[in-house]
């Protein structure tokens, strides 16, 4: 089963793909970027990603259509529908894996903090088989 930063790597592929297709070369370049970025793990991908939502031309505001050699222009409401669906997607994704990285981050600045504190190693044991967290340090374990 692909992990949530997979499963975002590939719907930015997708939404590349569609909006290179319909000469959108700023948001598909600017996608592309997103999807390496968070494939490598780097943070800033989602950041990033997620500016690009909201505000006056934002990638909310694209429609994919053609030029009809200048009679008029062509809407395929499917791809519309389709870039709606994985733009949305996207979005709900992308801040579901920030909010997570922020839990992360604040979880590890806090350990850090106790940690720095400290002074000197300390390890956490927790699990149903001691019943209570049991904080041991310098204990040898």
């Amino acid at each position: 089963m692909p992990s949530e930063i997979d499963a975002l790597a590939h719907m930015l592929d997708e939404a590349e793909a569609l909006l290179r297709s319909y000469g959108q070369v700023r948001w598909a370049e600017w996608l592309a970027k997103d999807a390496r970025l968070i494939r490598s793990l780097d943070g800033y991908g989602i950041d990033h990603l997620l500016s690009a939502y909201g505000g006056m031309g934002s990638v909310n505001d694209v429609v994919l259509q053609r030029n009809n050699d200048g009679v008029g222009l062509l809407l395929d409401v499917g791809d519309n529908e389709r870039f709606d669906k994985l733009r949305s997607e996207i979005y709900g994704l992308a801040r579901r894996l920030r909010s997570g990285m922020r839990d992360f981050s604040s979880s590890k600045k806090r350990f850090d903090t106790v940690w720095a504190r400290c002074g000197r190693p300390m390890s956490v044991i927790e699990g149903p088989q001691f019943g209570r967290n049991e904080t041991i340090a310098n204990k040898g374990l």
